[in-house]
């Protein structure tokens, strides 16, 4: 029983989760020189845990923004239409006597 006062005296309670800055340091053209939490010499901008956790070095960053090059673009959506790819009237996945589609591009 004496262990359990023991312990009950040196416990320091809850401990509170450090933040940390996500830093994305790059070179004056754009290019990605490192990623950090720490702090380093240079040029950089604050990003989020998800964009740190990728570590991609395929990015640039103008105007103390990030760009991937990868990402979509476009988006895209089938509508139905006179012309186009017919398909099953019950299911669009299947090819087959119903329903023509035709896919239409929106930026």
């Amino acid at each position: 029983m004496s262990n359990f006062w023991q312990a009950i005296e040196h416990h320091q309670g809850h401990v509170p989760r450090k933040s940390y800055e996500y830093r994305l340091y790059h070179h004056e053209d754009g290019s990605v020189r490192c990623y950090s939490t720490q702090e380093l010499e240079g040029d950089y901008v604050v990003i989020d845990q998800d964009t740190f956790a990728q570590h991609r070095y395929d990015v640039t960053v103008r105007n103390g923004r990030v760009y991937n090059p990868h990402r979509v673009k476009q988006h895209r959506k089938l509508v139905p239409s006179s012309t186009g790819t017919e398909t099953s009237a019950d299911d669009v996945t299947l090819i087959g006597k119903g329903q023509h589609w035709e896919m239409r591009y929106y930026d």
